[in-house]
């Protein structure tokens, strides 16, 4: 009976403790700040689900986010995991990817990988990516005029996705499959 009722309290505090450990994660990245705003645990689907994920560039001046998704969906790819493969499915619900040319020229952290910091938060290989409704921009507001050159209404989907990492390993070819939608957009003040 104790076994049971440490369990109901321990789930009950997971998704604060995992709340926590992503933000410190994305604290720590050099030259950025990151946090997320709340997290959701679905241990039946092997999924947690991540609301307000910012990254913003602690030295640029523009407080425009490197990176704003709203909502991300990372579970465990049930069908991959019946074949022997533990894979992960990442869904992304209307993100933001803003790059903005004097925010990352005044980046003091250099060549700090900030992508290193997202894969630790994601520890297993990604073979269904999926992003709706996001937004890529290319931002230079000391431009005259000011440039905002953005892809909209971004569908993406990709399947069979794998990393090789390890150079000695022998390379199996995996042929992943793309389909993209999007519409391109050019604001010049």
């Amino acid at each position: 009976m104790v076994l049971i009722i440490g369990l109901i309290i321990f789930r009950i505090f997971l998704p604060t403790i995992v709340k926590n450990y992503v933000n410190k994660v994305l604290a720590d990245i050099p030259g950025y700040h990151g946090s997320i705003a709340d997290i959701d645990i679905a241990l039946y689907r092997g999924a947690y689900v991540i609301k307000g994920l910012k990254l913003v560039n602690t030295n640029g001046t523009s407080g425009i986010p490197l990176m704003n998704f709203p909502r991300t969906d990372i579970s465990v790819e049930w069908k991959a995991l019946f074949k022997g493969s533990i894979v992960a499915e990442l869904y992304l619900y209307d993100p933001e990817l803003n790059y903005v040319v004097e925010d990352m020229t005044t980046n003091s952290a250099g060549d700090e990988d900030w992508t290193k910091a997202i894969k630790d938060l994601i520890p297993v290989d990604i073979n269904h990516f999926v992003v709706e409704g996001g937004k890529m921009a290319y931002i230079e507001l000391a431009a005259d005029p000011q440039i905002d050159l953005s892809v909209r209404d971004l569908q993406f989907t990709a399947d069979n996705l794998r990393n090789v990492e390890d150079e000695n390993k022998k390379l199996r070819i995996i042929i992943p499959t793309v389909r993209v939608t999007c519409r391109f957009t050019d604001f010049s003040r």
